[in-house]
Parts: structure tokens; C-alpha cells; sequence
């Protein structure tokens, strides 16, 4: 059985938020979580840029994932990732962190919240699985975040207003004090589909 390590997940979904991207790419960044424990981040950027610190090593072409090591300077904080543009299912990965850090998009969180309360059923406290929801600033009228925010005034998840927010001081500390409670809603793909064709008619 393969060692355990501490992992960040990041996902934009099929979308382009090159500013999370490049933040959660970001010596500061990398510093803050290794600081907290993390070993591994695992980054899926989507339809925008790959992250600036990494360099492409090899791409199978026939899942379409593309897989890269980190420069130097990464490796000198001590922390291994990964990073592609799209699998066919990111289950596995979510699965795998111990902490998500995601876009507001409505399918993402239902499927995030899921898999969050899936694995706190038997891990509690500061150990628990946590998603991170950060909300893309620059877009006008984001009904998105009115879901992330809903979902956190319940208690479910925490956001953060803009990937800058990730850089905050204390930051990692607000996110580790966080002790979620279990979402009781439906199925995530069903409930993810629905609320994402609400929002497309507002």
C-alpha cells in the first residue's frame, strides 16, 4: 500500500480562471501549504494556461492528460504535483485530497460536497476533507457565487472572494479551524446539472 500523503486538489472544471491558477502555482502558495503539512498538489486547469512553475514532461494521448513535474524551485519547498487540463472523471483525485480547492461552478461543488461527506464519516475534526470554494472576482454578475455563498452560510463549505484570498496570512489557519457539516443534499451530478440550467436563463 502506498504511502500516505497529504494533498491539495484543485479544480476549475471545463472552465478558464487562469488567476486561481496562477496563484495556487505561486512559491507563496506552495510555502503556505507545506508549511500546513501538504506534500502533493494536484492541479486541473481547464481550458486556460498550465501553470507557469511546471514544466510538461509527457502527455498520453489517449486519455488527453498531459502530465508535468515542477522546476526547481518547486521541488525546494518540498512538494510533488501534478497538473493536466481535463480526465474523464475527477473522482479519483477528489477522492484522493485532503483538502479541495475549487471555481464556483455548481457542478464541481455537488460533486465536491459529496465526496467531502463520503470520507467525514470517518474522520472528524481538523482532519475532516474540506472544500474550498473561490469565487472569480472579475465576472459580472456571478449567480454562481450566490450558490458558494448560500452553501457556506449552512455551514457546508468555505469560500474565499477572489484567488488573491488564497495568499492571506492566515489564511491556511482559517481553512484548518473549518469543521464542515455533512451536506444533506441529492445526488451531486443530478443537483449540479440542475442548478447549472437555473443559472444559464438568469
Amino acid at each position: 500500500m502506498a504511502d500516505y500523503v497529504k494533498t491539495v486538489f484543485v479544480t476549475v472544471g471545463t472552465t478558464q480562471f487562469d488567476s486561481l491558477i496562477n496563484v495556487v502555482s505561486s512559491v507563496e502558495f506552495l510555502q503556505k501549504i507545506s508549511l500546513h503539512g501538504f506534500r502533493r498538489l494536484v492541479i486541473q486547469y481547464g481550458t486556460g494556461a498550465p501553470p507557469a512553475l511546471v514544466t510538461v514532461i509527457g502527455h498520453n494521448s489517449s486519455s488527453g492528460t498531459t502530465t508535468v513535474r515542477p522546476t526547481r524551485e518547486g521541488r525546494d519547498i518540498d512538494i510533488s504535483w501534478e497538473a493536466y487540463r481535463f480526465k474523464s472523471s475527477l473522482e479519483p483525485d477528489m477522492q484522493n485530497a485532503d483538502l479541495i480547492v475549487s471555481h464556483a461552478g455548481a457542478g464541481s461543488i455537488m460533486e465536491g460536497l459529496s465526496i467531502c461527506k463520503e470520507r467525514n464519516k470517518s474522520v472528524t475534526g481538523n482532519n475532516c476533507k474540506k472544500l474550498v470554494v473561490v469565487i472569480n472576482d472579475i465576472l459580472m454578475n456571478n449567480h454562481q457565487s450566490e450558490l458558494a455563498e448560500a452553501l457556506d452560510s449552512r455551514g457546508y463549505l468555505y469560500t474565499l472572494n477572489g484567488p488573491l484570498r488564497l495568499l492571506d496570512n492566515d489564511v491556511m489557519a482559517r481553512v484548518s479551524k473549518f469543521i464542515p457539516l455533512a451536506f444533506e443534499g441529492g445526488n451531486h451530478k443530478t443537483f449540479g446539472r440542475i442548478i447549472s440550467t437555473f443559472m444559464s436563463k438568469e
